[in-house]
């Protein structure tokens, strides 16, 4: 029992763990023991409540950003079979969409860049887990 009047006997082990978002991810509810333990504030329980969702959000945008990039590989492709038969009026419809291309994959990876660091941020500002003993 320590003079704040906890029990680390209550608070789940968290000798296995390293704090990055996937553990964070996986054992949430280990690394919120740990925290309210260490008397964090409540704001930084909520953002790291939110680091599960944030990191879905992170995957669905590498899954975008990779199904443009494949889409436009696709393109680019049929661009030069178009280019050979002389067809260009296709093929500038076809560069088209591989702008479009283009511009989801940016756009996907900018997304996931500042998931990326709003990540980090609320890493970088956890305390470390507490020791067993």
């Amino acid at each position: 029992m320590s003079i704040f009047g906890d029990s680390h006997a209550s608070r789940p082990s968290a000798s296995h763990l390293s704090l990055d978002s996937s553990t964070i991810a996986l054992h949430l509810e280990v690394v919120i023991a740990h925290l309210r333990s260490r008397r964090a504030d409540e704001n930084l329980i909520a953002e790291v409540e939110s680091i599960p969702e944030l990191r879905k959000r992170r995957n669905a945008m590498i899954v975008d950003g990779d199904a443009a990039r494949g889409r436009r590989k696709v393109l680019s492709k049929d661009i030069g079979k178009l280019m050979h038969q002389g067809n260009m009026m296709e093929v500038n419809r076809i560069k088209e969409q591989v702008e479009q291309c283009n511009a989801l994959a940016a756009s996907a990876d900018a997304e996931k860049l500042g998931l990326d660091e709003k990540i980090q941020d609320i890493i970088s500002r956890l305390p470390n887990l507490l020791h067993e003993k």
